[in-house]
């Protein structure tokens, strides 16, 4: 299972190798920069990379690591009214009254499969959206 980088352009990669990404799969490189795969198949896979090109840029011929899991993050209550980037740090803040990062939060996946519709309630009453329709 071996997949290489075959091309960049700005923050995407191709890639051609036998492995195949499923969705939203996070990938490491060979220089330790990571990235998710958007689109795959049986010939390669495109991948988003999470890095900033100027500190750790990513090459044509570096291999591709696969994770095997899906793309998560720590969600806080600190992230609650907050604009944060892919590395999870803050960029900008509504309220000044926010809690600090809590470190013990759980992984959250970008992602997640709906539950089943028959594990869901049931309507019980119409929703009114107040608009009326006229054929």
């Amino acid at each position: 299972m071996k997949n290489i980088i075959v091309n960049k352009k700005e923050y995407i990669v191709t890639t051609e190798g036998d492995y195949n990404f499923t969705a939203n799969e996070l990938v490491e490189f060979e220089n330790g920069a990571k990235g998710i795969a958007m689109k795959s198949d049986t010939k390669g896979a495109q991948i988003a990379l999470l890095n900033d090109e100027n500190t750790n840029p990513v090459i044509v011929g570096q291999k591709v690591i696969p994770s095997g899991k899906p793309f998560s993050f720590k969600p806080s209550r600190s992230m609650l009214g907050a604009v944060i980037n892919v590395d999870g740090e803050v960029v900008y803040r509504m309220s000044k009254n926010t809690p600090e990062v809590d470190k013990t939060d759980i992984d959250s996946y970008i992602f997640r499969m709906a539950r089943p519709i028959y594990s869901r309630d049931f309507v019980n009453r119409p929703l009114h959206t107040g608009t009326t329709i006229i054929d």
